[in-house]
């Protein structure tokens, strides 16, 4: 379903003054803004949830850098001949 739709009649379609107030709210949208825009007062690493989301990624790129580095076990097995 299309989110727009072009009104081709030239009647201008404007809401309501109680549409308007009713979301006239600067105060939530000054605290989205703030959200947004300023930094966070708590470095990322004295964050507890953050502290720990860096960890596991650290914890998992050293694994992952441990299974690279491994070298391949010999697995070619010499030739040998079966007899009957």
């Amino acid at each position: 379903m299309k989110k727009y739709k072009i009104n081709r009649t030239g009647k201008e379609n404007i809401p309501s003054d109680e549409t308007i107030e009713k979301f006239k709210n600067f105060s939530k949208l000054q605290v989205r803004y703030d959200e947004v825009v300023k930094r966070n007062k708590l470095p990322l690493y004295k964050n507890p949830k953050m502290f720990l989301f860096l960890l596991i990624i650290a914890l998992a790129a050293y694994f992952i850098a441990m299974e690279i580095s491994k070298e391949p076990e010999n697995t070619e097995e010499t030739p040998t001949e079966r007899t009957d």
